[in-house]
């Protein structure tokens, strides 16, 4: 029987541990606009802010663009599904009870 436990043991896939390491340089960037471009094996994000505003010729919403994060489309996948699980747990604790 034990022999049969350290088979299963064996055929399972080893799962990868994370180690989140302190980060005392990390800046925090709003953003409430952004940009995307892409090649084949990479995805560009450009965060901006954008405010509305006015010139000679009426209103007008400026975008100035603050930081630029570069991934491979793998990472952008994950990026999503991360970002969907967030906005999900969100909807579920702070949407408004109908």
């Amino acid at each position: 029987m034990e022999e049969t436990q350290n088979q299963e043991a064996a055929q399972q896939p080893q799962q990868t541990r994370v180690s989140i390491l302190p980060a005392p340089t990390m800046t925090t960037l709003y953003t409430n606009a952004f940009h995307t471009n892409f090649s084949e094996n990479d995805l560009l994000l450009t965060f901006c802010v954008s405010r509305p505003d006015s010139d000679a010729k009426g209103p007008l919403l400026t975008v100035q663009p603050e930081q630029r994060m570069g991934m491979t489309i793998e990472s952008a996948r994950r990026l999503v599904s991360g970002l969907i699980q967030a906005l999900q747990q969100h909807d579920q604790m702070y949407a408004k009870q109908e």
